[in-house]
């Protein structure tokens, strides 16, 4: 891992500037706090749309005033737009591409050309519908790219002291209603 973390620092102070999609989990939370550390230009886009947990959006603001990094809120009614029915087979992949538009737009806007998300080594393909929606916006996905994993993330949170290093992985809202 020690490879794989050197590589992913050099990565993160070479980037000019990084946005990066906060959802308050462990993996956005340790990524925004490594690119903190690493005293990177960084802002945290947080989505608040009925499928997100108040609970993830309150951790999510709590660490960017922990780190003392700007962050903004992108606010919409999901359920409203087309694609967005609870029975949509593409619910995930329309979800993320929608807010990996909305981060992109105000992104771009405010001045940050890289946009990062915490998808990590452990993430499956086969079980995300989202990763199309990485790819089709250019999102970057440093643990991916690096080959770190779910286990090495919550190492480098607890050294962080990012209180979300030890947070459980929660399906979305929207997936929970579907159940």
């Amino acid at each position: 891992m020690i490879n794989s973390l050197e590589k992913l620092k050099s990565y993160l102070i070479k980037t000019k500037n990084i946005a990066i999609a906060l959802s308050g989990g462990c993996d956005s939370s340790v990524l925004l706090g490594l690119a903190s550390e690493y005293g990177c230009d960084v802002k945290a886009y947080i989505i608040q749309t009925e499928f997100q947990r108040q609970q993830d959006i309150d951790d999510a603001v709590a660490l960017c005033k922990q780190l003392n990094v700007d962050f903004q809120f992108i606010q919409y009614e999901a359920g409203k737009l087309p694609g967005f029915e609870i029975d949509n087979p593409q619910l995930c992949y329309n979800c993320k591409r929608e807010m990996f538009e909305r981060i992109t737009k105000h992104a771009s806007a405010d001045g940050y050309s890289t946009i990062m998300d915490g998808t990590n080594a452990d993430d499956d393909p086969e079980d995300r519908p989202g990763f199309k929606a990485v790819a089709e916006f250019n999102i970057v996905s440093p643990f991916r790219m690096f080959n770190i994993g779910k286990q090495e993330i919550r190492e480098l949170g607890r050294e962080l002291n990012i209180p979300q290093a030890d947070k459980p992985n929660f399906a979305c809202l929207a997936i929970v209603q579907r159940a």
